[in-house]
C-alpha cells in the first residue's frame, strides 16, 4: 500500500499521553521536522498512536509506536511515502481505525 507524505496526528489521550509519558516524548521528538499535530483520545488505546495522512486517499493508522525503530519509519513515511514498514503497526480493527481517523480529521481541518 502507497502511502502519500503530510500531516501526523499523534494521540495525547491518557493511555498514549500520560501512561506511556516516555513513549509519547519520543514520539513527538523524534518527529520534530514533521508537520505534527496533537489530538484527544483517537480511541484505539494501544499507544502511542499516529495516523499518518488523514486527509489522503489511503490514511495510515498505526499503534504502538514505541521505539526510536519505528519512530524513525514513521518519518521517513512521511517523507517519502511508499509502503508502511512491517515494524509500523496498523490498526486493522474498522471501528477503531474510522474512530481514529475522524478525531485526527477534527483536529487537523
Amino acid at each position: 500500500m502507497s502511502t502519500p507524505s503530510g500531516s501526523i496526528a499523534i494521540c495525547a489521550g491518557p493511555d498514549c499521553a500520560k501512561d506511556r509519558r516516555k513513549d509519547f516524548r519520543r514520539l513527538r521528538d523524534g518527529l520534530g521536522d514533521c508537520d505534527v499535530v496533537t489530538t484527544k483520545c483517537m480511541g484505539v488505546c494501544h499507544g502511542p498512536v499516529a495516523v499518518l495522512g488523514a486527509d489522503s486517499e489511503r490514511p495510515v493508522v498505526v499503534q504502538r509506536v514505541r521505539t526510536a525503530k519505528q519512530v524513525k519509519s514513521l518519518r521517513r513515511l512521511a517523507r517519502r511515502g511508499g509502503d508502511v514498514p512491517d515494524r509500523l503497526r496498523q490498526v486493522t480493527k474498522p471501528k477503531k481505525r474510522r474512530t481514529a481517523l475522524a478525531r485526527a480529521r477534527a483536529q487537523i481541518a
